[in-house]
């Protein structure tokens, strides 16, 4: 469920419009090759890419599109110190080729815990006119959490971390904890991912659930009257454990079993019936619309749900908006 704001894709869109530009280089053989890896890459076929995009940069090393490419794969392979270093090789050609590569350049950064320099290139950033209103907004936050950020690390506070071990963990990814109020029952998502011929194939999110015993957790076992073929992200437990609130996601190519949405994301309910919950529901409109609703949050009090609303602006960059609504009203 990871959002990215790809400069490459922003930068691409706005070639097209203006079909007339150029690209850095008149060298024929990086041009081929640099269209090459796009091929590639529009295919998610991020090795070739990267493969036709080094010939590309050999070619003309100057080349800023490649660079710019290069390192938007890298982001997308989560690849933060390789995606670094060629944001900064971009700018180091011309800085003011495309004033988001700082914006990016910067959010790896933050991401790798490099506060200080994520906050200097945000700030950069914004010192460029005609920054959207939304992309304006995000990177001031983004500057006030990496501040936050570098003062927590540079003023930590002592506490006792252990790995919850391998009934919790796996080899895949677990994380979005939730635990009810009496510390008895935990819950979270887990990643599975499946290979190919040693190549990531595919992958998705489900729930699994543990229950304590005498200061230990139990194997986390799947909640399969919950789990489907599609994307289970972000869940809530009340605090009595008897409601979930959960987002459920459906990608580009929609998977069969998968809950239904009307969006990208929508935030659905389940009710505990003995030991299993049962019969879960999109909330729907209001809550739910055509953008992305996902991270719901239940208040202790069972009262209020929150959540966060992905909106999109003209120039295709999203914006987090924060919603709440009163349960009882709306659900």
């Amino acid at each position: 469920m990871k959002q990215t704001i790809s400069c490459f894709f922003l930068l691409f869109t706005s070639i097209a419009i203006h079909a007339q530009q150029a690209y850095t280089t008149s060298v024929p053989k990086a041009i081929r090759m640099f269209e090459t890896a796009v091929k590639f890459y529009d295919a998610k076929q991020n090795d070739k890419a990267l493969d036709a995009i080094d010939q590309s940069i050999l070619a003309d090393p100057k080349f800023i599109e490649a660079h710019m490419l290069k390192a938007n794969i890298y982001t997308d392979l989560q690849q933060h110190e390789k995606a670094i270093t060629f944001y900064k090789s971009s700018i180091e050609i011309n800085p003011d080729f495309f004033p988001n590569n700082f914006f990016s350049l910067g959010n790896e950064e933050y991401i790798s815990g490099k506060y200080e320099d994520a906050k200097m290139h945000f700030e950069k950033f914004i010192s460029y006119p005609k920054v959207s209103g939304s992309l304006l907004w995000k990177t001031k936050q983004l500057i006030k959490n990496a501040d936050f950020a570098k003062d927590a690390v540079n003023n930590p506070v002592p506490f006792d971390l252990k790995n919850m071990g391998d009934s919790i963990n796996s080899s895949d990814e677990e994380y979005f904890p939730s635990i009810t109020a009496d510390g008895k029952t935990f819950l979270f998502t887990r990643r599975i991912k499946s290979y190919a011929n040693g190549k990531l194939r595919s992958q998705q999110e489900d729930f699994y659930m543990s229950s304590s015993n005498k200061n230990t957790w139990g194997e986390a076992k799947p909640i399969s009257e919950l789990n489907t073929a599609g994307n289970e992200g972000a869940s809530a437990l009340s605090s009595d454990g008897q409601y979930l609130f959960f987002s459920a996601c459906n990608d580009e190519v929609e998977v069969e079993g998968a809950y239904k949405t009307l969006g990208r994301c929508d935030i659905f309910l389940s009710k505990k019936k003995g030991n299993k919950f049962a019969n879960p529901r999109n909330l729907n409109s209001p809550i739910n619309t055509s953008l992305k609703e996902s991270m719901p949050s239940f208040s202790s009090d069972g009262r209020t749900l929150y959540f966060v609303r992905t909106i999109k602006d003209g120039n295709n960059v999203e914006q987090y908006d924060i919603m709440v609504t009163q349960i009882g009203e709306n659900s």
